[in-house]
């Protein structure tokens, strides 16, 4: 059982819509050509409230990241909206999957670690870890009431080179 799949709406959601979709592939490169050709609207949500910048974190596409925050660096602190996954941010996914590089990238761009709160049904502690599917109860990677939060985990999995569309880099 790997609890970082994507739900299968999700996945069906993300094959409509190309920028999502270049970044969960972690193309770059398309995901540039869609942002400069204006035919994208890059702050659409997706079908449970996901931001672009979620579903490349989801997948721990790091260049997809970089070159997303590259464009839009409002979008690193942005949570999702749906019920299930509330609060939820970049910054959250790449903490659950242990990815250390995406952690770090993130964190460098401004990812907040103190004031963020994933408060949606899968992240608390209620009634769904008995009424909800069975792996609900292993899911559960949130706080309790009165719990302040904090703590992040990974390894270390090495440097990338720096990423980016061309021209979007200031030279200095």
């Amino acid at each position: 059982l790997s609890l970082s799949l994507p739900p299968p709406l999700l996945c069906f959601r993300i094959r409509e819509n190309p920028l999502f979709f270049a970044a969960a592939e972690n193309d770059a490169g398309a995901i540039c050509k869609l942002l400069a050709s204006g035919t994208v609207d890059a702050t659409q949500r997706g079908a449970l409230g996901e931001t672009v910048l979620h579903v490349a974190a989801l997948y721990g596409n790091l260049d997809a990241v970089v070159v997303l925050l590259d464009a839009m660096p409002e979008l690193v602190n942005e949570p999702v909206l749906n019920e299930f996954y509330r609060g939820e941010t970049a910054l959250h996914m790449a903490v659950v999957n242990q990815d250390a590089r995406l952690v770090r990238e993130l964190v460098m761009r401004g990812g907040d670690v103190q004031t963020p709160r994933a408060t949606g049904d899968l992240f608390t502690r209620g009634p769904h870890a008995q009424t909800g599917p069975p792996t609900a109860a292993l899911v559960y990677c949130g706080e309790t009431r009165g719990d302040s939060g904090g703590g992040s985990g990974g390894r270390d999995s090495g440097d990338r080179d720096s990423g980016g569309c061309s021209g979007d880099r200031d030279s200095g």
